[in-house]
């Protein structure tokens, strides 16, 4: 079922969303979306809580870009604001997942964490891991969060390089050795990196390191980006939409013999580690190949915006990342719920199935 996939596309399904799944919803998920567009309240919440950033990593979706931000308020969420959102996300008890720029940025961070335990809700954090210290973490595993995602580029000066710090690569893996060594069984721990210009071996040395320290699993998600050509033709506005996309934005594509390459070196590192690693998406040879040296052929209706959204730092609610104008309303003003299944949010999960934009094209999200 699409949509049960779909829900469960970041990781382990009973590590995060046990309990918290029943075939029923799933159902009004799947139907609702068939029928009226109307679902049931966000499965799950993505909350970008700052725009800031201790990194100037090669592949953030920011560069290349325009600041597609610069007609929206510049002030991130105040603390008291964000704990009010957290407080009308109570009754309903989505899967808060907290990132950014980069969430540990924020002075106010236990705060925001306190605040989401107490209310009862469940919360991943994705972090670059390099402003952890050995206090945030004694906090991370007192108040039992769900999960801590590190992002890792590659093992040793391959991730400095990629990340644009010095000395980032030492720094992370000190603290996500930490996390292991303390936590008892939460936070789960994992780490996600993107399958672009690994040596040969260099990504199976980063698994097998990764798997000797004891962290539950390594994501390696497909990279989203938008050509030169793709990002100059991509739909700006359909109706009362703005569709500009934020992505990554390179000058061209690989070479098929490229991506050829990349697809084995995949293929070998899933026969290897087996359940260990999880590949998003998970795609055909050539599917794959139609990623990374062309335009994908995966015409797919977006089950995502049936079942989750991301909020924006400024309070902006969006659809996900990738469409940061396409503003549905703002949690300064706006409850969640009521803009959830507003007739305008029905409308763009109308309008964003029939028209297919080119940076849903590379989305790892379905």
């Amino acid at each position: 079922m699409r949509i049960l996939h779909s829900i469960c596309s970041y990781f382990k399904l009973g590590d995060f969303y046990g309990g918290l799944l029943s075939s029923g919803r799933l159902l009004k998920y799947g139907s609702g979306m068939v029928f009226n567009g109307m679902t049931p309240f966000p499965f799950s919440v993505n909350f970008l809580i700052t725009k800031n950033c201790n990194f100037n990593c090669e592949i953030c979706s920011w560069k290349g870009c325009e600041d597609t931000d610069n007609n929206s308020s510049e002030d991130e969420l105040r603390t008291d604001e964000i704990k009010r959102f957290i407080r009308e996300l109570k009754v309903h008890k989505p899967l808060l997942h907290l990132g950014g720029g980069e969430p540990f940025m924020r002075k106010d961070i236990g705060e925001i964490l306190v605040s989401i335990k107490d209310n009862g809700l469940r919360c991943i954090v994705t972090t670059n891991g390099f402003l952890l210290n050995e206090h945030l973490i004694d906090m991370l595993i007192n108040l039992e969060v769900d999960g801590i995602i590190f992002s890792l580029y590659g093992w040793g000066e391959r991730h400095d390089d990629m990340t644009g710090t010095k000395g980032s690569f030492e720094k992370t893996i000190d603290n996500l050795k930490l996390v292991l060594d303390k936590r008892r069984y939460y936070p789960r721990v994992y780490v996600s990196t993107v399958p672009i210009d690994y040596a040969e071996g260099e990504i199976h040395k980063l698994t097998g390191n990764l798997k000797a320290l004891g962290i539950d699993g390594l994501k390696v998600e497909q990279l989203n980006y938008l050509s030169q050509e793709e990002y100059g033709k991509s739909l700006t506005a359909r109706g009362p939409f703005d569709l500009r996309p934020r992505t990554l934005i390179k000058k061209g594509h690989m070479t098929i013999e490229e991506s050829r390459r990349m697809m084995s070196m995949l293929r070998a590192l899933s026969r290897t580690y087996d359940k260990f690693v999880f590949i998003k998406p998970d795609l055909s040879d050539n599917q794959l190949i139609d990623w990374y040296a062309g335009v994908p052929k995966r015409k797919r209706n977006c089950l995502f915006i049936a079942h989750s959204l991301f909020i924006n730092y400024n309070g902006d609610i969006i659809p996900c990342q990738f469409f940061p104008q396409c503003r549905l309303g703002n949690i300064r003003k706006d409850q969640l719920r009521a803009v959830w299944n507003s007739g305008r949010y029905r409308e763009l999960r109308k309008t964003i199935n029939s028209i297919s934009p080119l940076a849903c094209a590379r989305c790892c999200k379905n």
